[in-house]
């Protein structure tokens, strides 16, 4: 790997990481900078928006899915009107 080669890889990894923090901060902002690039084969900027598209691929995986309780209070299970489907005749019983 020669000088130039080396010096691009470090620009492309020093981008990465700015998106990355970038848009884990601001992703508002992160989002008006990567519109308003000018010079989309600059690796500063390839890595920039590398590392912004990283992060929203680990955000989407963090966060919990929709309609998902908080804690197991409110699932109703201390109940004891709770349904369970077990009506004489359906299932095993001993």
């Amino acid at each position: 790997m020669d000088d130039a080669e080396k010096k691009q890889q470090l620009e492309i990894k020093k981008g990465f990481n700015a998106g990355y923090l970038l848009e884990k901060m601001n992703p508002k902002l992160s989002q008006k900078l990567q519109q308003g690039m000018v010079d989309k084969e600059n690796p500063f900027f390839i890595g920039l928006a590398k590392g912004a598209e990283q992060y929203k691929q680990e955000g989407f995986f963090d966060s919990p899915p929709p309609n998902v309780p908080d804690s197991v209070e409110e699932l109703g299970m201390d109940d004891r009107e709770v349904d369970l489907g077990k009506e004489k005749g359906q299932g095993f019983e001993p």
